[in-house]
């Protein structure tokens, strides 16, 4: 059972948390919507890249891309000298399950360096090169007009109108 002087720190503690909360500047309703209805956009947004990402891993000739490179396995002894920052399709696959973007152009940022890496590694005329252009023009065809299409409608959220 409480006793009183319980019931009066419960009480105390209450008292300041009102206090508290009427301190802090609420949200206005408006900005609440606003921000609930970007937040939906950019999810919306991020569901298209995780559709995107997953369309290149399935295309048949993605092999090359949806891992890490096996640098000891494939005797890539200069791999680390040239390739700053490696990237993979798998690996960007676990950080978009895992909520790791903040938003569609670090996705995207990603995607690039795993395809510009290939790019860069491979010399021109070699398969992996060919094959990284022609992914990285698939990607930028799938995703740039996805990307425009959630700024217009992003810019008009933040001006105040429907999305």
């Amino acid at each position: 059972m409480a006793r009183s002087s319980d019931l009066f720190l419960t009480k105390e503690k209450i008292s300041r948390n009102k206090t508290l909360l009427s301190v802090v500047s609420p949200r206005k309703p408006k900005q609440l919507a606003v921000a609930s209805d970007s937040e939906k956009l950019r999810s919306a947004m991020m569901k298209k890249c995780s559709q995107i990402l997953t369309k290149l891993m399935k295309h048949k000739k993605s092999i090359w891309f949806n891992s890490l490179v096996d640098v000891v396995g494939m005797g890539l002894h200069d791999y680390f000298q040239i390739i700053g920052h490696p990237m993979d399709l798998g690996t960007m696959k676990s950080k978009l399950n895992k909520g790791l973007y903040p938003s569609p152009l670090e996705f995207a940022a990603d995607i690039r360096l795993t395809f510009n890496n290939a790019l860069l590694y491979n010399p021109e005329g070699h398969e992996v090169h060919k094959l990284a252009d022609q992914f990285l023009r698939l990607f930028e065809g799938l995703f740039c007009p996805a990307f425009e299409k959630y700024e217009k409608q992003q810019s008009t959220i933040e001006k105040g109108g429907p999305a």
